[in-house]
């Protein structure tokens, strides 16, 4: 009857979960920025200056999706989160390839 169910006891009586069993529910906020993201699909493939949180990077901006972009940075790739881009500009710079 009762014997599955972990919230009764042997006798059937309802026990009250302790404060610290009890299940937190965890809520998952995105925030994008619309006009942000439109506007880097079209600087796709063009050198550009990325102004983060943590500073500045220079390279191809190689995609941009809704949440993050895609940048080539001397070979390497970095892939920055949509909330910590400060501002992007298009620039002439080109990166060398040794």
């Amino acid at each position: 009857m009762y014997y599955n169910n972990p919230n009764y006891t042997q006798y059937g009586y309802p026990q009250m979960p302790r404060q610290d069993e009890q299940e937190v529910g965890l809520l998952s906020l995105s925030i994008i920025e619309p006009f942000m993201f439109y506007n880097l699909q079209g600087l796709n493939g063009s050198n550009v200056v990325v102004q983060t949180t943590q500073g500045a990077e220079r390279g191809k901006l190689v995609e941009a999706t809704p949440d993050h972009i895609t940048m080539e940075v001397s070979g390497n790739y970095y892939f920055i989160r949509m909330q910590e881009v400060v501002w992007v500009m298009p620039t002439n710079y080109e990166p060398d390839h040794i």
